[in-house]
């Protein structure tokens, strides 16, 4: 059974994929999740990410972003699974995360 971790809890403002060049013909790809929540806004980059899985998105409901820790499963580049918890919103594995 996966044991997941509360990240951020807030409504979405938005959210968009990059990619960022990390080394001499390298890069990873990263999507940025930004959430509102009461008088602050968030910023949470996710790398490396794959198997993105989009069902829903919507502004009015509250988003609860969290993360299962996979590394024991010892996958290549994924270390967490991120879902969204309310809705199932959004999932996807990232290999890293961090706010921004």
């Amino acid at each position: 059974m996966n044991d997941f971790s509360i990240i951020k809890i807030g409504f979405l403002n938005r959210f968009y994929l990059t990619y960022d060049d990390t080394e001499i013909d390298s890069s990873e790809n990263c999507l940025i999740i930004e959430l509102m929540g009461k008088n602050e806004c968030s910023r949470i980059k996710f790398k490396n990410i794959s198997m993105l899985k989009i069902k829903s998105l919507n502004s009015m409901h509250q988003m609860v972003i969290a993360s299962c820790d996979i590394r024991f499963q010892q996958l290549e580049n994924i270390n967490f699974k991120i879902m969204e918890m309310e809705e199932d919103a959004i999932s996807f594995y990232c290999e890293s995360f961090e706010f921004i």
